[in-house]
């Protein structure tokens, strides 16, 4: 496919990450074509700590859009080998994350609270806690003065554990992919992308 008499050969190549195919599929090309097409920058720290930019003559768009297809597709498996973690616990992600606000709450939180938190839509919190509820997972508590709010029960509490436990496991997996003086490198190198 063409876009601008560029070749586009990412939009069907079965390789990149679900998200990103999702987005070219829906209508979104311009946007990631637009991320391809421009020219790469580095970014360097002058003394005093500043970002200062200028153009890479060294790095292609091609390398570019390997580059990020490349990050994508390590973003893309690390969801799938959470998910996979996750769903032995009987858990999705955001009902492990919903789960994990609540357990390090200090007290019962408001579903509104919770909405912020998460950065989700209030009626979508809602939905999830009434489904957590029937699983016995969380429940409904009355405060004085202050309406209903959300705690964990013991089930709940376990199954959050049960879920940290597996984010455990993928962290150290992931940590294990690299040797230390390795991820020191990729944290320098990282921090210079604008």
């Amino acid at each position: 496919m063409n876009i601008s008499g560029s070749p586009l050969r990412v939009l069907n190549d079965h390789t990149l990450p679900l998200r990103l195919r999702e987005r070219l599929r829906d209508g979104h090309i311009a946007v990631a074509y637009e991320l391809y097409d421009r020219p790469m920058q580095h970014s360097t720290r002058n003394r005093t700590g500043g970002l200062v930019r200028s153009p890479a003559s060294n790095v292609t768009p091609a390398a570019g859009e390997a580059t990020l297809v490349t990050f994508l597709a390590v973003a893309e498996q690390l969801y799938e080998q959470i998910a996979v973690a996750l769903a032995q616990t009987g858990l999705s992600y955001a009902r492990y994350e919903l789960l994990l606000q609540l357990r390090e709450a200090d007290s019962p939180l408001a579903v509104g609270t919770l909405a912020r938190c998460l950065a989700c839509a209030r009626s979508s919190i809602t939905r999830l806690l009434e489904r957590l509820e029937a699983e016995g997972l969380v429940q409904r508590v009355h405060d004085n003065g202050y309406g209903l709010r959300v705690q964990l029960t013991h089930t709940g509490c376990a199954r959050a554990d049960l879920g940290s436990n597996a984010m455990d496991l993928v962290r150290a997996r992931f940590a294990a992919s690299l040797s230390p003086p390795e991820w020191a490198k990729l944290s320098r190198l990282l921090t210079r992308i604008p």
